[in-house]
């Protein structure tokens, strides 16, 4: 590592200042052991009650403490609230491909408890992020992506609600059921790992089991199960359609890498759109849209991608800012 980390990094980290080499170094040290990541979320918590002064304080260790006692002793509102995201939500942020936004909102002013607190991670377009929610349950957002819950666990039930697309490593606990609600059904686990998909301008949901049981029920009483493999694509109508899939293929994404395999382009332009943060225009959508293509997409720009595009078929595109047009001129 070519910097030292310490609290005065972290602080650049969190406020986006920090040259992208280094960002990746202290992200790796953040994997690297229970005690980096606990120490990060430490200085990410402080960071979030008041972080306007802590350009200033950070570069010492005394100053930092006199920061911190007079917070203690000056906000003790802010501080229970911190408390409360510390002991009742518990979630820890960790950046993939840039920082994510946690917030919440209050529908009561009960501050001792957290019933009616809804919690929210955002993750913004073209970004990824990975959290852990209070029973230790992973979860990887995708770009665009909302997740939010509230009273976790607290009726029996762990519930989150999802708008967009999440992977999730879900800590087995046989008497608390784990429920991703979507808009168009609900998927209930007890322990697995699996991806859902569920963006507001998708026609249906896609739930792909890669580890563990997993089944999805409709509001109208129907209900499927689901086996290590197997992918169910689906609307609010009661009916699946289940396919057999390479996991790897679908959750790729949460490492960083964008896999395309005899893909027909109605199925990529979504996974370009959120992958780049961009709107995508297609000329004939639907003389084109079973196109197929197979590429891998790691470290490549929009424009590398589009130009692997365009050695498999004849497309011509031209990027405004956040809005692309692709022509393709063989139909």
């Amino acid at each position: 590592m070519n910097f030292k980390v310490d609290k005065s990094s972290i602080v650049r980290f969190l406020n986006g200042e920090m040259p992208v080499a280094e960002r990746k170094e202290l992200e790796t040290w953040i994997y690297e052991s229970e005690s980096n990541l606990k120490y990060f979320n430490e200085i990410k918590t402080i960071f979030d009650a008041a972080h306007n002064e802590l350009n200033k304080i950070a570069q010492t260790d005394k100053e930092w403490s006199r920061f911190v006692a007079r917070i203690t002793s000056e906000g003790k509102k802010r501080i229970n609230l911190l408390k409360l995201y510390q002991k009742v939500a518990a979630v820890l942020l960790i950046p993939l491909m840039g920082l994510g936004l946690f917030y919440y909102y209050s529908t009561n002013n009960n501050e001792a408890g957290y019933e009616g607190r809804d919690l929210v991670v955002v993750t913004p377009a073209g970004q990824k992020s990975r959290l852990i929610l209070p029973d230790s349950t992973l979860v990887w957002l995708n770009s665009g992506t909302k997740l939010s819950y509230s009273s976790f666990g607290a009726d029996g039930i762990r519930k989150v609600h999802l708008e967009g697309e999440g992977y999730f490593e879900v800590k087995k606990d046989s008497e608390h059921p784990f429920i991703v609600s979507t808009k168009d059904y609900d998927v209930k686990v007890l322990g697995t790992k699996f991806n859902v998909r569920s963006y507001a301008g998708d026609g249906m949901t896609e739930t792909m089991l890669e580890e563990g049981k997993v089944a999805i029920s409709f509001s109208d009483g129907h209900r499927y199960e689901l086996i290590p493999g197997q992918m169910a694509l689906g609307g609010n109508k009661g009916k699946l359609k289940i396919e057999n899939v390479k996991a790897e293929n679908v959750v790729c994404w949460k490492n960083n890498v964008l896999h395309f395999n005899n893909t027909p382009v109605k199925e990529m332009i979504p996974m370009l759109e959120a992958w780049y943060g961009v709107k995508i225009r297609v000329n004939d959508m639907n003389k084109v849209g079973n196109k197929r293509f197979t590429m891998t997409i790691k470290t490549e720009s929009l424009k590398e991608s589009l130009q692997l595009m365009k050695f498999v078929t004849p497309l011509r595109y031209s990027i405004h800012g956040e809005n692309v047009e692709i022509v393709f001129l063989d139909i």
